[in-house]
């Protein structure tokens, strides 16, 4: 009697502290920048298919990493639509589910603690002392915040574990359905850079050095977001080919598998070749290791191999000699160079922070130890600031060696004239002549520039006083036409416009307090354009990418967390390899083949990029070290689907 009241009263504090978690989310939702309305029936939604399944999430989350982004539209860095559906989850799973930790393995148990207490370091560290960023706090990734959000990931990952393990005691088949949230997300990011392909340069055309970055809004500031997805999502196509594989299945993996290499090649990532070829054969020699020769065969298996060969081997004989990707890898060796360069004056920045060495700078402060390491050497970035007064706010925009790739920018919905009037109000330096340049392009988020339109504004020196300047916009067929047809019959499937408010003419600093945007019938288009509610639909897009990157794992681990925190990530990788490998070899868990290859291609593609600082992602690698780390209740195939099949 004692233990089932006991169980009931902790029923009753999960479910309560699941409705508090509810509420906030909905809270949050309601007072979102961007089509609030829709956010919270979104999550709504999301959370009614929670109560009924409450095992959903596994699909939902993977699924919906490439594709669920509002900051285009919404401007927001710290706080976005992503975490409010992971406080869906985390609060509707507990009103549903009771939350227990008996019976998680040692190694689980282990890892869980040491990323839990390394990260609650890191990040202690990070936040201290304390900067706000000249754009805010929540706004600006030189605020200490910074930690934070790069904390985000880890913490949500380690929130959603206990409902992980519920799950895995209930019987569920975690790893089946984290699979196959893995192969939608997989289309999904396949969906959106084909999108972004045929919008920008053609779906064939490979000498065109256009990057695609899908829906991952962190691109702004360069990172390899849209290569680790890829990276990480591709591999578990294979469970395709693992789980019985009819005609009609492998003739969609098949699809799903060429799609997927697609997107991989047009990237134009040099790292994503390498790390292919390295998950790839991950996944070939765990294969073998679970199904000794018998799938290899089976007729169709045989012939669809050949068949796959030929096409790769057609594919990359093609592709390699004489387009973008030739070009890129002519570059290799001035480009690792200024890799290496740029690991030594991290490892050095470091060494300058006491204790660095052994305890590092902290999670998320590279950006900001990296500007203030410019200004000692005199090669200023530009940092942009916003001011609140009682009376008005206002954004200034200073000179730096990045001028002219520092962008402030908006995403707009144009106007079926495209004629506007630009209306600023704004005042220059004391002491020289300023130039603002506002631009109009057609735009994803890196900068590719088909289509803009320019305009100039001249602010006189010694301009104390704010200026007001109307000006006149012909934006032509810019974000309305595209392959001869016009907006009206594609809809969404028009080239994305920004405007963007350049740094390129500025000498001493230009203070802008707020621009509009009319068009013919008089409505404002531009959306918080006094800066009243900080950089609410705004966003700054930079094209010095290193600013905010180590470009590599083990350097980054080493600049936030100095000697502890490579013995922490290298004891972790080193137990979970361990344990992939033990249910590869010994209990033949088709899935841990999955999860093997991977993490190959994600750590391969760390050697030369960033994954840590996009949050998303940074999740995503966590709960696959959770799923490495949690045993198959079935490990597929057995011999008799082989044999079957």
């Amino acid at each position: 009697m004692a233990v089932a009241t006991s169980a009931l009263i902790d029923s009753v504090v999960w479910i309560l502290v699941g409705i508090v978690i509810l509420l906030g989310a909905f809270l949050a939702a309601w007072s979102y920048p961007t089509a609030p309305f829709l956010v919270s029936v979104g999550l709504l939604l999301y959370l009614l298919l929670l109560l009924k399944y409450p095992s959903a999430w596994l699909i939902v989350i993977p699924a919906a990493i490439p594709l669920l982004e509002l900051g285009f539209w919404s401007g927001q860095v710290y706080f976005t639509e992503f975490d409010l559906v992971l406080l869906v989850t985390i609060g509707g799973v507990l009103c549903r589910r009771r939350i227990s930790f008996d019976g998680m393995s040692g190694p689980l148990v282990l890892t869980a603690y040491v990323l839990f207490f390394y990260s609650v370091f890191a990040t202690w560290t990070g936040l201290f002392p304390f900067y706000a960023g000249g754009l805010g706090m929540f706004n600006d990734q030189l605020s200490s915040l910074n930690s934070l959000r790069e904390s985000k990931g880890f913490l949500a990952a380690f929130f959603l574990l206990p409902i992980l393990w519920a799950e895995a005691r209930r019987g569920t088949n975690i790893h089946h359905l984290f699979a196959i949230g893995m192969i939608v997300g997989s289309v999904f990011a396949g969906a959106t850079i084909v999108w972004e392909r045929l919008l920008f340069t053609d779906l064939m055309n490979f000498t065109n050095a256009y990057r695609v970055s899908g829906m991952f809004f962190g691109t702004l500031t360069g990172g390899a977001a849209i290569d680790a997805y890829l990276m990480l999502s591709a591999p578990f196509l294979g469970a395709l080919v693992l789980y019985r594989p009819g005609y009609l299945k492998s003739l969609l993996a098949f699809g799903v598998m060429m799609l997927a290499a697609y997107c991989v090649y047009v990237t134009y990532s040099r790292a994503n070749y390498p790390a292919t070829l390295a998950a790839i054969s991950v996944f070939v020699l765990g294969v073998w290791f679970v199904t000794p020769w018998r799938l290899s065969l089976r007729p169709r298996v045989i012939v669809a191999g050949t068949v796959v060969c030929t096409v790769f081997a057609g594919a990359a004989y093609h592709l390699l000699i004489g387009t973008t990707i030739s070009k890129r890898f002519a570059q290799t060796k001035e480009d690792m160079q200024t890799r290496i360069d740029h690991w030594s004056d991290a490892v050095r920045i470091v060494s300058t922070v006491p204790s660095g060495h052994w305890t590092g700078a902290g999670r998320g402060t590279f950006p900001l130890k990296y500007y203030v390491d410019s200004i000692a050497a005199k090669k200023r970035l530009v940092a942009p600031a916003l001011t609140h007064t009682d009376s008005e706010s206002f954004v200034t925009l200073i000179p730096g060696i990045d001028a002219g790739i520092t962008y402030l920018r908006q995403r707009l919905n144009v106007s079926e004239s495209n004629k506007y009037r630009l209306q600023l109000r704004v005042r220059g330096g004391e002491n020289s002549h300023e130039i603002l340049i506002i631009e109009f392009c057609e735009r994803h988020v890196l900068n590719f520039l088909p289509e803009c339109v320019w305009r100039q504004i001249a602010i006189p020196e010694s301009s104390k006083d704010w200026r007001t300047f109307d000006v006149a916009v012909n934006l032509g067929h810019i974000g309305k036409e595209i392959y001869g047809l016009t907006w009206r019959k594609l809809g969404q499937f028009t080239r994305p416009v920004d405007i963007a408010i350049l740094n390129r003419g500025v000498r001493e600093r230009i203070d802008i307090a707020s621009i509009g945007l009319v068009d013919s019938d008089g409505s404002q288009i531009l959306r918080n354009g006094s800066f009243d509610n900080d950089l609410d639909h705004w966003f700054m897009s930079y094209g010095d990418h290193l600013r905010w990157h180590i470009k590599n794992i083990f350097v980054y681990t080493y600049f936030e967390g100095g000697i502890l925190g490579l013995v922490v990530f290298t004891l972790v990788l080193a137990l979970v390899s361990y344990q992939l490998l033990r249910r590869i070899v010994v209990d033949r868990d088709g899935f841990a083949v999955l999860y093997a290859s991977a993490l190959a291609g994600i750590v391969f593609i760390g050697l030369f990029d960033s994954l840590f600082d996009e949050p998303r992602i940074t999740l995503l690698i966590t709960l696959l070290v959770w799923l490495a780390l949690i045993p198959s209740p079935v490990s597929p195939p057995t011999k008799e689907a082989v044999d079957d099949s």
